[in-house]
């Protein structure tokens, strides 16, 4: 746990083994600055078209290479927190590690202590992509919105009953596909050939009632930090939630991030970099 009331985020996703380009982002980041705080990554090491139909030896070849991808991942910050996403080899969602740090963490569908009165969530994987009223992207492992809801639903009731959490506290989701309904998860401008992208359970958590129960039960929702939609770097705001979307490292795209604590934690500065 971060003991400052500063923490500094490097914030990538969507790698889809493009070393290239993580060799970029790797040499502009030691060129600027120190050793980053906290590193996040919002899933898609590689490319698996459907991990669900991968062989074993497709999975060991993912999995090898993500395993090189956290390597150099882990050089850039003190700490390393990723989840997998859809296009990720299937036993990321069983809670394989792969990193070579004891600090590295899967958090897909686990959440941890991060800074003073601060806790992070994660949930992998992603829902359908929609153009039109089709299906037009596949989802893994969520294949319909009702999975994904009863994930989200899960973790969230786990850190309500988690008493060893702080009584009070801001919570950050790092999550793969972000809310429906927000420019961050809604791939072109054009309206006949948008795709949605997003989970619709967040947006209506973030616009609902029951976002207000939850925060004057214990938690208050401060961020929520997304990839998948390549196209659609940038942020968005639902309610008092941030919506940030990192990019794709694919495209070249980045973020970094940071956050500082006065009488609670908020996002001092974001930036969208393209390499």
């Amino acid at each position: 746990m971060n003991k400052t009331n500063e923490i500094n985020i490097l914030f990538v996703s969507d790698v889809h083994e493009n070393f290239d380009n993580l060799d970029t982002v790797t040499k502009y980041v030691t060129s600027k600055t120190k050793n980053y705080d906290l590193i996040l990554f919002g899933g898609d090491f590689v490319t698996i078209p459907k991990p669900q139909e991968a062989t074993e030896e497709e999975l060991k070849i993912a999995e090898n290479t993500t395993k090189k991808l956290i390597t150099q991942l882990e050089k850039l910050g003190q700490q390393l927190i990723y989840i997998p996403g859809n296009h990720d080899s299937s036993r990321l969602f069983n809670n394989l590690i792969l990193g070579s740090k004891k600090n590295t963490t899967n958090l897909h569908k686990g959440y941890q202590l991060i800074g003073q009165n601060l806790v992070i969530a994660g949930l992998g994987g992603s829902v359908v992509g929609i153009q039109n009223g089709e299906v037009i992207w596949d989802a893994y492992p969520y294949h319909s919105n009702d999975l994904a809801k009863k994930d989200l639903e899960q973790l969230l009731d786990d850190l309500k009953k988690d008493k060893e959490l702080p009584e009070k506290y801001q919570l950050i989701l790092l999550t793969h596909c972000g809310p429906s309904n927000t420019c961050t998860s809604i791939i072109n401008n054009i309206p006949q050939k948008q795709i949605l992208s997003g989970i619709p359970f967040l947006y209506e958590l973030y616009n609902s009632n029951s976002l207000g129960e939850l925060d004057s039960l214990k938690m208050k929702f401060f961020l929520n930090l997304h990839g998948h939609s390549h196209d659609s770097q940038g942020m968005s705001k639902i309610g008092d939630v941030k919506i940030i979307n990192a990019g794709s490292v694919k495209k070249g795209n980045f973020s970094t991030l940071k956050i500082v604590k006065n009488e609670e934690w908020e996002l001092k500065s974001v930036k969208f970099h393209l390499i």
